[in-house]
């Protein structure tokens, strides 16, 4: 379709923005990522998983107290599978209007991608959990 790009230039515009994440993280912070089945000739349209990875360093990176952020992102003949946790600040109030770039990102997915994705967003207290079935 018009607009779409390489699902591997998507998933290298992701592990650049990470790297470049991880200039700045502290030692307190535990990062993971895993990538699989990145020879892919797969399309999709561009910022459908960059704001997930963004939301994950916004929200759950602390300064203060030890953190973790891990990403999966796996590539099959059937789907883009997105997994992101992040762990939530205990000393932070859940700030209000938080989760407008996760809301416009769900409408540009409904839009770009009706029944074609599953979407789970979990919370507890301590951590941030999404997961995002993309059948493409």
């Amino acid at each position: 379709a018009e607009g779409q790009i390489g699902l591997q230039d998507e998933i290298q515009a992701i592990q650049d923005f990470i790297s470049l994440q991880k200039l700045r993280i502290g030692p307190n912070a535990a990062l993971t990522e895993h990538y699989e089945g990145l020879d892919t000739t797969k399309k999709i349209f561009p910022f459908i998983l960059l704001p997930f990875i963004e939301n994950a360093f916004k929200h759950g990176l602390h300064t203060s107290e030890p953190c973790c952020l891990d990403f999966y992102i796996q590539v099959t003949d059937d789907y883009c599978k997105l997994e992101v946790k992040n762990s939530i600040s205990t000393g932070m109030p859940q700030q209000p209007g938080s989760g407008t770039g996760l809301k416009n990102t769900k409408k540009l997915l409904d839009h770009l991608y009706p029944d074609q994705y599953k979407l789970d967003i979990e919370q507890d207290g301590t951590e941030f959990f999404i997961r995002l079935m993309l059948y493409i």
